[in-house]
């Protein structure tokens, strides 16, 4: 059983990377290379704010027609969709705890299950619906929709909420949940060209003088520092904690593997209050819970290696 949730957490998080090179594919066989590069580009994200219109039948079968075109883990073809249209169970949706308050608003949802009983392999079932949300977002994009991906498993609160709400027998795995809409607000593009990073692309392996310094590490004032770390949402959240005397005199938080506008922000409100303050204690960021969870168990094993009440 821990194996089996090593790999879902794992696959979940390279599956999108993954993604993104077999949707360029697809689209470059239909349209120019300037066109293909340039859907990707041009993906929206909205967390909130879609028009609630109904979308037409056509656009939801197109949506579908991209999630079955995407390639599966030995070709299983296990993972099941869930459409959800209608309005109350869109706003019971939204109030399952986790970040679904774009389901509020938003007039379609797509929940893409595993189905057990039928996988070859179960452990690849995340990666598969990585692939398949992914397919429905370039297409989304196409069709001048926006989107937001959100993650259920293997977050078992949101695991409880959707199979309640939709009905799910025990070999249903809901794994994620994909909101589209036309957006009532202008939303900016979430696919950003600036995101690209040389020091996490490694070429032919990773060299053994690889060392990087980080901005914690450069930029610390003078202190005893401890570092402590624990898992977010997507990624490990570091943090660490200088002390002056016993009082704390900075703390950074690295959550550069979290969502940027969600778990990096929370990260950077708290590092504030903390700085502010100069106290462990800090007011939880709404809609970020997993990655305010994750900074207090590090300041927890910090408070406890440095003796601190």
């Amino acid at each position: 059983m821990k194996k089996r949730k090593f790999m879902r957490t794992l696959c979940a998080v390279t599956a999108f990377v993954f993604a993104f090179a077999t949707a360029g594919t697809t689209l470059a066989e239909e349209a120019s290379e300037e066109d293909g590069a340039a859907i990707l580009y041009d993906r929206t994200t909205l967390h909130d704010g879609y028009d609630s219109t109904p979308l037409d039948d056509d656009i939801l079968d197109e949506l579908l027609n991209a999630a079955f075109s995407a390639p599966t883990g030995g070709n299983q073809r296990s993972i099941e969709f869930f459409t959800v249209t209608d309005r109350e169970t869109l706003d019971a949706i939204a109030e399952v705890p986790g970040f679904f308050t774009g389901v509020a608003s938003a007039p379609l949802a797509i929940i893409i299950c595993g189905n057990e009983d039928t996988a070859k392999y179960p452990e690849l079932e995340e990666m598969d619906s990585g692939l398949a949300a992914m397919a429905m977002i370039v297409q989304a994009t196409d069709l001048g929709l926006s989107s937001c991906v959100m993650s259920i498993s293997p977050q078992e609160e949101r695991i409880d909420g959707i199979s309640e709400q939709l009905g799910l027998t025990e070999n249903f795995l809901p794994i994620l949940l994909v909101t589209f809409g036309y957006p009532s607000v202008d939303a900016e593009t979430s696919a950003s060209v600036d995101n690209y990073d040389a020091s996490q692309v490694h070429v032919n392996g990773l060299e053994e003088d690889y060392e990087r310094e980080t901005e914690t590490e450069a930029e610390l004032a003078e202190g005893d520092s401890y570092t402590a770390s624990a898992q977010g949402i997507s990624s490990p959240v570091s943090v660490t904690i200088v002390l002056s005397d016993g009082e704390i005199v900075d703390c950074s938080i690295d959550a550069s593997g979290e969502t940027a506008d969600i778990g990096g922000a929370a990260a950077e409100t708290i590092q504030a209050q903390i700085i502010e303050s100069g106290s462990l204690e800090f007011d939880a960021v709404s809609g970020a819970t997993i990655t305010s969870d994750a900074i207090a168990a590090a300041l927890d094993e910090i408070a406890a290696e440095a003796g601190l009440e």
